[in-house]
């Protein structure tokens, strides 16, 4: 883990049964350690998409892009990419692109950007979130906890980098 996420990670082991932490280092650091690294957090997420019986690997930011890919491509797992800015190398967002199973894109905007992709869909993310929570009933919500064994457990949920400008500790408060 690093230094960032080191101190999100001792709390979220107070309330959480069973959670990974990956090495997921910077790519762009001229070291020749930075390809080991790589081979290492592939490795790493490999070994959990085995482990827990992964079907799909979805991915939201470039680093997690050629992770996701290269352990999709091991693994013959689907592929999903949330693409949500314009800082992904084209050359390798074009080439990769085609292991993908969907692409989605938080605007049309963007969309155009990376060439409209095939398999690609703009799903504006949260724009009617609340919205949606409240049409979801009291029933939905049980029958939800009963499916996941989730009765009478505090239950989190956060899908991203644990880092400390994101302000994840209120989640484990």
């Amino acid at each position: 883990s690093s230094v960032s996420s080191d101190f999100l990670t001792e709390k979220f082991n107070v309330f959480s049964d069973k959670h990974y932490v990956i090495p997921f280092e910077k790519l762009k650091i001229s070291s020749p350690l930075v390809i080991f690294r790589f081979i290492l957090s592939v490795y790493s997420v490999i070994k959990i998409v085995r482990e827990e019986k992964v079907d799909v690997i979805c991915t939201n930011t470039e680093r997690a892009m050629y992770v996701g890919t290269l352990t999709a491509i091991l693994t013959k797992k689907k592929l999903y990419w949330f693409v949500r800015d314009y800082l992904y190398n084209l050359t390798l967002f074009k080439l990769l692109s085609k292991y993908t199973d969907k692409m989605f894109f938080v605007s049309n905007d963007l969309k155009d950007f990376y060439s409209n992709p095939k398999n690609s869909l703009v799903v504006y993310v949260s724009s009617d979130m609340f919205e949606r929570v409240k049409k979801v009933t009291e029933e939905e919500k049980r029958d939800f906890r009963e499916k996941y064994n989730l009765n009478g457990k505090f239950v989190v949920g956060f899908i991203g980098r644990l880092a400390k400008w994101k302000g994840v500790e209120v989640l484990a408060n």
